[in-house]
């Protein structure tokens, strides 16, 4: 074995889905590079936004915050050009 690790980081985002809702996405990065994204839910996006923050919270206090992106996961929004 190379002994080599992969940098494995994530995103929780949410963006506009159908009929005034919104996606939440689970992102994977692999050395910085992007590698996969599921889509977690489509709901309401009082509630998208409630999950992104409990999640946050939940990572941070499990001790995995440094597994996240640097921008806070209810700030990372896929925008639509209006």
């Amino acid at each position: 074995m190379s002994g080599h690790s992969d940098e494995i980081r994530f995103d929780l985002r949410m963006r506009p889905a159908a009929d005034d809702r919104f996606e939440v996405l689970l992102r994977l990065y692999r050395d910085g590079l992007f590698a996969s994204e599921t889509s977690i839910a489509v709901l309401k996006e009082g509630k998208a936004k409630l999950i992104l923050r409990m999640a946050d919270y939940q990572l941070a206090q499990q001790g995995y915050r440094q597994f996240l992106s640097e921008m806070p996961a209810v700030l990372q929004f896929d925008a639509v050009a209006a």
